[in-house]
């Protein structure tokens, strides 16, 4: 709003749509004031982030001055100054919500009702991205940007071989030699296992080899490498996920953190124990109901899916993939008799330290704490009728 419309004794409130973000995070060097929906970025000192959070109330110019001023070594005039600078800039509005304002608030409480408060954040800074019209002539644009990809740079990256500085590995079962075998009704996958079995050496590999093993090759061609697929679906068949296994007392298998390579069926170590360190780092993941075994963790490598998808929505595919392939492990556990248990609460610093992976590159997304099944009786015939 102008400063030519403020309201001596009005209230005004930070925009719904304005996030501050501190110094040293993502590489700032001073406070920002990020407006979600215009895309703006605003460097703001001390004394306007002081402003801004008073305005959280919301506040009139003249409180939030006052309160300021008593705490600050700035001036009235100059803090009033400030204030105005803020309404300029349109990171404080008026606390009679515009239509913006009450659209930004509407939105943030539905999908906070579900926990969903980044991605919220996420769908403002996105929303009206220039996506291609696939009813019009998406398609011939969308095929022109991927011949000059292509052009630019060989379209390869499939997934991590095997480490070549790793120690022997451990033979995967292929996945379609598994799949014939997980015979189990649908009434046992949407349901607990009738059986329980131990989450031994050979269970371990079958899980992996089924999550992330892949069927086929097709596809390929000048300038691309043939396309994999895997039980999971994944958008534009990029596959950004990679699987490692942090094992902590599985029979037939030294404890360490392995990484599973599709393209070699191979399981392979890549990292020493380190336990005291690893629990730290998987708490969310020991939060499982049963003692855990091992703790599957998910890892996506963004340049396969910044290949094709250079768009700001990219991001958040990468977690639909793993949520797909989480249910994939939980559909084989309960198939194999294992438990499986999925959590985000990791570590991944730490985790990205361990594994040596680059940063920017690769990260880890989320785990998955594996064990020991826990058998659950059949209900009575009666009950089944």
């Amino acid at each position: 709003m102008h400063t030519a419309d403020l309201k001596t004794d009005g209230r005004y409130r930070l925009s719904p749509a304005v996030r501050l973000l501190p110094p040293d995070s993502f590489g700032n060097r001073q406070w920002l004031a990020v407006d979600l929906v215009t895309k703006r970025r605003l460097a703001i000192g001390r004394h306007a982030v002081a402003l801004c959070v008073l305005a959280a109330g919301p506040t009139t110019l003249a409180d939030a001055v006052h309160a300021v001023a008593d705490y600050a070594d700035a001036g009235r005039d100059e803090l009033a100054k400030t204030f105005r600078t803020l309404l300029d800039q349109e990171i404080l509005v008026a606390a009679d919500p515009s239509e913006q304002s009450r659209w930004v608030d509407e939105l943030l409480a539905q999908w906070r009702a579900y926990g969903w408060a980044e991605a919220a954040d996420h769908h403002l800074m996105t929303f009206d991205y220039p996506f291609h019209d696939y009813s019009a002539d998406g398609w011939t644009q969308d095929r022109a940007l991927m011949r000059a990809y292509r052009e630019a740079e060989f379209d390869g990256r499939r997934y991590k071989p095997a480490d070549q500085g790793a120690a022997d590995g451990l033979r995967a079962p292929r996945v379609t030699d598994i799949l014939p075998t997980l015979s189990a009704g649908l009434d046992e996958l949407s349901g607990a296992p009738r059986r329980a079995s131990t989450l031994d050496a050979e269970a371990l590999l079958r899980l992996m080899s089924v999550v992330f093993g892949i069927l086929e090759s097709k596809g390929g061609g000048p300038g691309t490498a043939p396309f994999i697929r895997r039980t999971s679906p994944s958008g534009g068949a990029r596959h950004p996920s990679e699987g490692y296994v942090c094992v902590f007392d599985v029979p037939g298998l030294d404890a360490g953190w392995y990484h599973y390579s599709c393209g070699d069926d191979e399981l392979c170590k890549v990292a020493e124990p380190d336990t005291g360190r690893s629990r730290r780092a998987l708490f969310g993941a020991l939060r499982a109901p049963f003692p855990v075994r091992a703790v599957l963790v998910m890892t996506s490598v963004f340049g396969r899916n910044m290949y094709r998808y250079r768009e700001p929505r990219t991001f958040r595919t990468l977690f639909m993939d793993v949520g797909h392939l989480l249910t994939t492990a939980e559909i084989v556990g309960r198939a194999t008799g294992i438990s499986v248990f999925g959590q985000h609460g990791i570590d991944d610093a730490v985790i990205g330290d361990v594994l040596r992976l680059a940063p920017g590159e690769e990260a880890p997304l989320l785990s998955v704490a594996l064990g020991d099944g826990r058998a659950v009786p059949a209900p009575p015939s009666s009950e089944r009728q």
